[in-house]
């Protein structure tokens, strides 16, 4: 399996998002992937947000096979949220967090991101 990471910022500093990708030898073997990071992402670790969270499922955009989504149940201090999306297209798995004002649900935002990411996959 063959796995990248990337962070990406506005100019402006208040969104960031973190982008896993994992691109996987075959179609079962990415399924499997989408399915334990579906589970894992749902309760994340203490402070793997920066503070204890809540995540509770969300809209996912409409991109890829296999899609789900998971946005932290209250914002931070700031008014921020994180939105988690999984999403796997063929033998591709994405894995989306955003951080961003939690005055809207950014889905296409999300959705582009994600949408470039799969588009360039195998």
């Amino acid at each position: 399996m063959e796995s990248h990471r990337a962070l990406y910022a506005s100019a402006d500093g208040r969104t960031s998002a973190l982008l896993f990708v994992f691109v996987t030898d075959d179609e079962p073997l990415a399924t499997q992937q989408f399915a334990a990071l579906r589970t894992a992402l749902k309760n994340p670790p203490p402070d793997a947000l920066g503070g204890p969270a809540t995540m509770v499922d969300a809209e996912p955009p409409d991109v890829g096979q296999e899609h789900h989504a998971y946005v932290t149940a209250e914002p931070d201090a700031q008014g921020n949220r994180v939105w988690t999306d999984i999403v796997r297209e063929g033998r591709t798995v994405a894995v989306l967090q955003l951080l961003a004002s939690g005055d809207d649900d950014h889905r296409d935002l999300r959705g582009s991101i994600l949408e470039r990411v799969l588009g360039k996959g195998p």
